[in-house]
C-alpha cells in the first residue's frame, strides 16, 4: 500500500497554519459554513478581479469619448494603486461608480495640487456610505438652498418644504434608504462640514446648503476634465 504524503507542519508559516485551521472551523459550521469557504477560497478572488476589470474597462470607455485622451502618468498610477483594493471589495454599485468617475478625473492630473486634491478625495470617499454621496447628489442637484426630510420619502427637496401641506410637496431627489440611516448620515455629513443646515422640524432638517468639501467630493466623483 502507498503511504500518504503528510506535510511537515515546520515548513508551514503561522499565516499558513491558522488558514488551514480557519478552513476546517468553517467546513465544520453548519449551512453557512461551506458556501463561506466556498467564496473566501474560491470564487471571491475571481469576483473582485471582474469587479476591477469591469471598472477600468469603464473608465478607458469613458476617457475614449473625451477630445483630448489624457496621456497615463505616475500621479494617475499612484491614484490607481490607492483605490484598487476598495474598488475589488465594493459591491454596491453607486458607490463603485463613484470611483469610476474619480479615476477617470484622475486621469487628467498633472499638477501637485490636483494630485492632492485626488488623494484627499480618494481617503475621504472610503469612509462615506452611497447614501452619503446620495444626499450630496441631491444638495448639488438642489442648486441653493434645500430639506432633507423624512415625507412623503426620504429625500432632498430644493427650496422651502411645508411641514404642514407634506403630502403636496411633492419629491425631488428620493434617497433610497430608510429615514434613520439618511438622517444619522445627514448629522455626519455636517460634522464632516459637507452640508449644513439650520432648523430641525418634525420631518426633517431645513435650510440646509452643501460647503465647499461637498462641492468638491461632487466634482471629482462626476465625470469632468481635472488638471
Amino acid at each position: 500500500m502507498k503511504k500518504s504524503i503528510e506535510i511537515p507542519t515546520d515548513v508551514l508559516s503561522k499565516v499558513d497554519k491558522r488558514q488551514l485551521t480557519f478552513q476546517t472551523v468553517l467546513k465544520g459550521i453548519p449551512y453557512i459554513g461551506e458556501p463561506i469557504n466556498h467564496l473566501i477560497y474560491g470564487r471571491l478572488d475571481e469576483l473582485r478581479w471582474k469587479r476591477i476589470e469591469k471598472t477600468l474597462n469603464e473608465v478607458a470607455e469613458e476617457l475614449k469619448k473625451r477630445d483630448n485622451i489624457p496621456e497615463i502618468n505616475e500621479r494617475f498610477v499612484n491614484i490607481l494603486e490607492e483605490i484598487l483594493p476598495t474598488i475589488a471589495k465594493e459591491t454596491i454599485e453607486e458607490k463603485r461608480l463613484s470611483y469610476v468617475a474619480l479615476l477617470v478625473n484622475s486621469a487628467s492630473v498633472i499638477s501637485d495640487e490636483k494630485e492632492e486634491e485626488a488623494k484627499l478625495i480618494t481617503e475621504i470617499l472610503s469612509e462615506l456610505p452611497s447614501v452619503a454621496l446620495s444626499i450630496l447628489a441631491g444638495a448639488n442637484k438642489a442648486n441653493g438652498t434645500f430639506s432633507i426630510v423624512s415625507h412623503p420619502v426620504p429625500q432632498v427637496f430644493a427650496g422651502k418644504f411645508d411641514e404642514k401641506n407634506y403630502e403636496d410637496q411633492g419629491v425631488f431627489h428620493e434617497i433610497n434608504y430608510q429615514w434613520p440611516i439618511v438622517e444619522e448620515w445627514t448629522r455626519r455629513l455636517r460634522e464632516k462640514r459637507c452640508i449644513t443646515y439650520g432648523s430641525h422640524g418634525k420631518y426633517g432638517y431645513h435650510g440646509a446648503a452643501i460647503m465647499s468639501l461637498g462641492k468638491l467630493i461632487n466634482d471629482w466623483c462626476i465625470t469632468s476634465s481635472k488638471e
